[in-house]
Protein backbone atom coordinates (compact mmCIF):
# COMPACT_ATOMS: atom_id res chain seq x y z
CA UNK A 1 0.00 0.00 0.00
CA UNK A 2 1.49 3.27 -1.12
CA UNK A 3 0.56 5.16 2.05
CA UNK A 4 2.88 2.90 4.10
CA UNK A 5 5.73 2.80 1.61
CA UNK A 6 9.39 3.45 2.31
CA UNK A 7 11.43 6.16 0.67
CA UNK A 8 13.93 5.89 -2.18
CA UNK A 9 14.70 2.86 -4.30
CA UNK A 10 13.27 0.42 -1.76
CA UNK A 11 9.94 2.26 -1.95
CA UNK A 12 9.78 1.84 -5.70
CA UNK A 13 10.33 -1.91 -5.39
CA UNK A 14 7.83 -2.17 -2.50
CA UNK A 15 5.26 -0.13 -4.43
CA UNK A 16 5.73 -2.30 -7.52
CA UNK A 17 5.12 -5.46 -5.47
CA UNK A 18 2.00 -4.00 -3.85
CA UNK A 19 0.64 -2.75 -7.18
CA UNK A 20 1.11 -6.15 -8.79
CA UNK A 21 -0.82 -7.73 -5.89
CA UNK A 22 -3.72 -5.24 -6.10
CA UNK A 23 -6.51 -5.20 -8.64
CA UNK A 24 -7.19 -2.09 -10.72
CA UNK A 25 -10.38 -1.45 -8.73
CA UNK A 26 -8.42 -1.53 -5.44
CA UNK A 27 -5.88 0.98 -6.75
CA UNK A 28 -8.66 3.27 -8.05
CA UNK A 29 -10.51 3.05 -4.74
CA UNK A 30 -7.38 4.05 -2.80
CA UNK A 31 -6.90 7.15 -4.96
CA UNK A 32 -10.41 8.36 -4.03
CA UNK A 33 -10.26 7.48 -0.33
CA UNK A 34 -9.58 10.62 1.76
CA UNK A 35 -8.41 8.62 4.79
CA UNK A 36 -5.86 6.65 2.76
CA UNK A 37 -4.65 9.87 1.11
CA UNK A 38 -4.30 11.55 4.55
CA UNK A 39 -2.23 8.58 5.75
CA UNK A 40 0.01 8.87 2.70
CA UNK A 41 0.44 12.62 3.18
CA UNK A 42 0.84 12.64 6.97
CA UNK A 43 2.94 15.69 7.99
CA UNK A 44 5.30 13.62 10.17
CA UNK A 45 6.54 12.03 6.95
CA UNK A 46 7.86 8.83 8.51
CA UNK A 47 7.99 5.80 6.24
CA UNK A 48 6.27 2.56 7.12
CA UNK A 49 8.33 -0.41 8.28
CA UNK A 50 7.72 -4.12 8.32
CA UNK A 51 7.06 -5.15 11.93
CA UNK A 52 6.42 -8.85 11.37
CA UNK A 53 6.52 -11.48 8.69
CA UNK A 54 5.46 -15.11 8.45
CA UNK A 55 6.23 -16.55 5.01
CA UNK A 56 3.89 -14.64 2.64
CA UNK A 57 2.14 -12.71 5.43
CA UNK A 58 3.42 -9.28 6.48
CA UNK A 59 2.42 -6.52 8.88
CA UNK A 60 3.66 -2.99 8.21
CA UNK A 61 3.27 0.04 10.49
CA UNK A 62 3.76 3.77 10.13
CA UNK A 63 3.90 6.30 12.98
CA UNK A 64 1.52 9.17 12.34
CA UNK A 65 1.87 12.82 13.32
CA UNK A 66 -1.06 12.62 15.75
CA UNK A 67 0.55 9.75 17.70
CA UNK A 68 -1.53 6.98 16.12
CA UNK A 69 -0.24 4.14 13.93
CA UNK A 70 -1.30 3.22 10.41
CA UNK A 71 -1.06 -0.54 10.00
CA UNK A 72 -1.19 -2.57 6.80
CA UNK A 73 -1.84 -6.31 6.69
CA UNK A 74 -0.56 -8.01 3.54
CA UNK A 75 -0.95 -11.49 2.13
CA UNK A 76 1.59 -11.82 -0.68
CA UNK A 77 0.63 -15.43 -1.29
CA UNK A 78 -1.91 -16.80 -3.71
CA UNK A 79 -4.06 -18.53 -1.10
CA UNK A 80 -6.49 -16.86 1.26
CA UNK A 81 -5.00 -16.40 4.73
CA UNK A 82 -5.59 -14.58 7.99
CA UNK A 83 -2.99 -11.92 8.81
CA UNK A 84 -2.76 -10.88 12.46
CA UNK A 85 -1.20 -7.73 13.87
CA UNK A 86 0.02 -8.07 17.47
CA UNK A 87 -0.01 -5.00 19.70
CA UNK A 88 3.48 -5.82 21.01
CA UNK A 89 4.90 -5.83 17.44
CA UNK A 90 3.39 -2.35 16.98
CA UNK A 91 4.73 -0.98 20.26
CA UNK A 92 1.21 -0.78 21.70
CA UNK A 93 -0.56 -2.21 24.74
CA UNK A 94 -4.02 -2.15 26.26
CA UNK A 95 -7.20 -1.29 24.38
CA UNK A 96 -6.80 0.43 21.03
CA UNK A 97 -9.37 1.87 18.64
CA UNK A 98 -9.20 0.10 15.27
CA UNK A 99 -10.45 1.66 12.03
CA UNK A 100 -10.60 0.07 8.59
CA UNK A 101 -9.48 2.81 6.17
CA UNK A 102 -10.60 0.85 3.10
CA UNK A 103 -14.17 0.53 4.35
CA UNK A 104 -14.01 3.84 6.28
CA UNK A 105 -15.56 2.38 9.41
CA UNK A 106 -14.55 1.74 13.01
CA UNK A 107 -14.06 -1.90 13.93
CA UNK A 108 -14.06 -1.30 17.70
CA UNK A 109 -11.43 -1.74 20.41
Amino acid sequence: MRCLRRSGEAAENFHRKINSACSNSTRKRSRRNDEVIETDQDPLGRPGRRVSTDEDLEVWAKEMGDGTRAVGLFNRGEREAIVTAKWADLGLSGKQIVRDLWRQKDLGE
